[in-house]
C-alpha cells in the first residue's frame, strides 16, 4: 500500500510539473510539433490552450484564469497583462513573426491592391478585431487603404484567424485577410493567395514569455527558450513562414 501511495503521489507531481501556455490559434501546428521535439530532448511535457491572443490574455488578467506562459499575437495582448501585472520587468517583447494575405476561393483572380475588393462581389472574412490580433491587422489595412467603410457590410468577423480561413475554404465567404503561416498549413485547395500585404498595418509580432503568477512559469520559460533557439524548433517555425529573431551566438 504504501509503494502504491508513493507512486501515485509522484505520478501527481509529475503532473503539477507541466506548464499550460495559452497561445494564439496561428501557431498551434508549430508549437504542437515543437513540444513533440521538447519533450523527446528533455522528458518534459507541456500542455497548451489556443485561441484568440486578445480573448486569452482577457482571460488571464480580469477573469483570473490559470496560466504559466504565453504566446501570443500582438502589442494589445501584451498590454492587457502589463496592466494586470501579469508581466516581468523585461516585459512582452516580440519574438516570432508573420506576414498577413488576402485569400480567395479558386475562382476568384490574383488582385493587385485590396482597393479592388470594392468592386469584386463577395463576402469577406477577418478575425474579430475585438477578439484576435489577426483582425486588427486586418481593420488596419483595409482603413489604410480606404475601403473600410466601403466593404464593413460584407465583412464576417470570426472567433480567430484560423476560423476566417475556414470560412473561405467551405465556400461561406469568397475572401479572406488571414495570416501567411495560417494559408501554407492547410492541407485545403480550395482557397489560394490573391494578394501577400506587404505594409498598411502594425507589424505583425509575437510575445512569449512566462505569467508572472504561474505556479510553473520557470517551466514555462524554459519551453519558450528551447523553442526560440533549438535549431531544430527553428526550422520547424521557418519552414511554417515564421520570421523568428536571431538566434543566439
Amino acid at each position: 500500500m504504501i509503494c502504491v501511495l508513493l507512486i501515485a503521489s509522484c505520478g501527481k507531481n509529475a503532473d503539477d510539473d507541466v506548464p499550460l501556455i495559452f497561445a494564439a490559434a496561428s501557431l498551434s501546428d508549430v508549437l504542437t510539433d515543437s513540444a513533440e521535439i521538447y519533450e523527446r530532448e528533455t522528458g518534459k511535457r507541456v500542455d497548451f490552450s489556443f485561441g484568440g491572443s486578445l480573448s486569452l490574455a482577457n482571460q488571464i488578467a480580469k477573469l483570473g484564469v490559470p496560466a504559466d506562459g504565453v504566446v501570443l499575437a500582438g502589442w494589445e495582448a501584451g498590454d492587457i497583462l502589463g496592466d494586470a501585472g501579469k508581466l516581468y520587468s523585461r516585459g512582452y517583447e516580440h519574438q516570432i513573426f508573420n506576414k498577413l494575405v488576402v485569400i480567395g476561393t479558386k475562382e476568384q483572380s490574383a488582385v493587385e491592391s485590396l482597393q479592388e475588393l470594392v468592386n469584386l462581389p463577395g463576402r469577406i472574412a477577418i478575425g474579430d478585431p475585438n477578439l484576435a490580433p489577426a483582425g486588427v491587422f486586418a481593420r488596419e489595412a483595409l482603413e489604410e487603404a480606404g475601403i473600410y467603410d466601403l466593404i464593413s457590410d460584407r465583412l464576417v468577423t470570426t472567433l480567430d484567424v484560423r476560423a476566417a480561413l475556414t470560412a473561405v475554404e467551405s465556400g461561406n465567404v469568397q475572401f479572406g485577410l488571414v495570416y501567411l503561416t495560417d494559408y501554407l498549413s492547410s492541407q485545403n485547395e480550395s482557397a489560394h493567395v490573391l494578394l501577400e500585404l506587404e505594409g498598411g498595418h502594425t507589424p505583425i509580432g509575437y510575445g512569449a514569455t512566462g505569467i508572472r503568477s504561474g505556479k510553473r512559469d520557470g517551466r514555462a520559460n524554459e519551453f519558450i527558450e528551447f523553442i526560440l533557439f533549438t535549431p531544430e524548433t527553428r526550422r520547424i517555425f521557418e519552414s511554417a513562414g515564421f520570421g523568428l529573431i536571431p538566434a543566439k551566438d
